[in-house]
């Protein structure tokens, strides 16, 4: 595994890529808050470190050691965007410029930028003469340029699995509320959600599975698996990546359906902390069993999302979705029932770091439903169910290191509709784990 590395006459006394320390010791006395974080780096607190060493900014410290130290906490904490912003603050001060290239590299290769990496090491490489980092930079650079040669790609290139179990006042299956109503019953439910990836040149494989589990409305358990692949190319300054997948769904220990999905992704980074994302996708939907033949039909999906990264964790996401329905519908006897509402939804979403190393999210969430037929009621009156749904959720995580990540979150859903049957309110709670590699 990859360490970040420090000269021996920058190291601590211990033999761990902590922080750097200074011949001399007036620079650490004249300023406590940056000698507290040398200090919690070197008992490896680094989110205490890091508060210590943005106490010592704060005070009007700013010179390339500060930055440098910055740079390795957030490393260590997995926080690469800030690392990296920090590292090349660093790199302005001649005397760490090697050693801050050499550390941007190791970030570009953690994150699989190959590319990047390879620039980073030639910049280190030209910036020193220092034996012991040119031999580190040109050994991560030959296994680099020799890795495809001499590795075949893995079988999984990515994995991700996600555990959570909470509590829902009023359960709702909210992946697709046109196949059940509210229940107006409280239950405990444990989620799981798992995810592979294999990557082949540009072509990717994937698959998915999701099951949901109630303590006691067995009915509304959920489960899917979904499979596929997509290919990702570039047009002009735009990333695509259209892909297809199939999938099958249960509901309550019963098939459900099956679909077949074809979509295209566009992202074209539009500033250097923006980025315009558009999206279409097209869903053949076939009823697995007769019950839910009503379900059967076309969903179109449109969406355009506008994303901002900024200094510190901090991001905000706008997004906008457009949904078509054309279903079966159902018809019994002298009624009607339609299944294909015509759906807009808007949603922002902010993201911003809290104490402790903590990470919080705001969500907020609108949805207007009018679905395309009227229903055609027992007594022949006839009415178009129209609907308005509201959300809002808010989540706190904290990663253990930069694999796992442990999280909470609360959401409140309101739905207004014009057919009171479909008025309802609902409360959930969930806590749970998600590992990734």
């Amino acid at each position: 595994m990859s360490i970040i590395y420090f000269p021996k006459k920058l190291l601590l006394t211990l033999l761990l890529p902590i922080s750097l320390t200074f011949s001399n010791s007036s620079i650490a006395s004249e300023n406590n808050s940056f000698k507290l974080g040398l200090d919690a780096s070197r008992s490896g607190e680094h989110s205490q470190a890091l508060k210590y060493f943005k106490q010592a900014q704060q005070n009007g410290r700013d010179d390339g050691k500060l930055h440098y130290n910055l740079g390795v906490s957030y490393f260590k904490l997995a926080q690469y965007d800030n690392a990296s912003t920090s590292f090349k603050n660093a790199a302005k001060t001649n005397s760490l410029a090697a050693l801050s290239y050499y550390n941007l590299a190791l970030i570009s290769n953690a994150r699989g930028e190959k590319n990047q990496t390879l620039n980073w090491l030639q910049r280190c490489l030209s910036n020193t003469q220092d034996k012991q980092l040119r031999g580190l930079a040109n050994k991560l650079r030959l296994q680099l340029n020799s890795s495809n040669q001499t590795k075949a790609p893995p079988l999984i290139s990515s994995a991700f699995l996600a555990i959570n179990g909470g509590y829902d006042n009023n359960v709702l299956l909210r992946s697709d509320t046109l196949l059940t109503n509210a229940s107006n019953q409280d239950d405990f439910f444990l989620d799981v959600f798992a995810y592979a990836e294999r990557r082949s040149g540009k072509i990717n494989y994937d698959v998915s599975a999701y099951l949901l589990n109630h303590a006691d409305l067995s009915s509304y358990n959920l489960s899917f698996i979904r499979f596929g692949g997509s290919i990702d190319k570039t047009f002009n300054n735009w990333k695509l990546t259209p892909g297809l997948h199939g999938a099958f769904f249960n509901l309550g220990g019963n098939a459900l359906y099956r679909t077949l999905v074809a979509n295209i992704n566009g992202s074209l980074r539009l500033k250097k902390q923006q980025r315009l994302t558009l999206a279409y996708k097209i869903e053949k939907i076939d009823e697995a069993s007769t019950a839910y033949s009503y379900l059967s039909g076309w969903r179109h999906q449109f969406k355009a999302k506008s994303s901002w990264k900024f200094p510190e964790q901090k991001r905000l996401q706008v997004d906008y979705t457009l949904g078509l329905n054309d279903r079966e519908d159902l018809t019994s006897g002298t009624t009607f029932t339609s299944y294909s509402p015509l759906r807009h939804t808007v949603r922002i979403k902010g993201t911003a770091p809290l104490k402790n190393n903590l990470l919080g999210s705001l969500s907020l969430r609108y949805r207007d439903s009018r679905y395309q037929d009227a229903n055609i009621l027992s007594d022949s009156s006839q009415i178009t169910r129209q609907e308005q749904r509201y959300d809002i959720s808010a989540r706190v995580s904290r990663p253990l290191n930069k694999n796992i990540e442990l999280a909470s979150e609360y959401r409140y859903t309101l739905n207004q509709s014009n057919l009171s049957q479909y008025d309802y309110n609902r409360h959930t709670v969930s806590a749970g784990i998600a590992v990734d590699w």
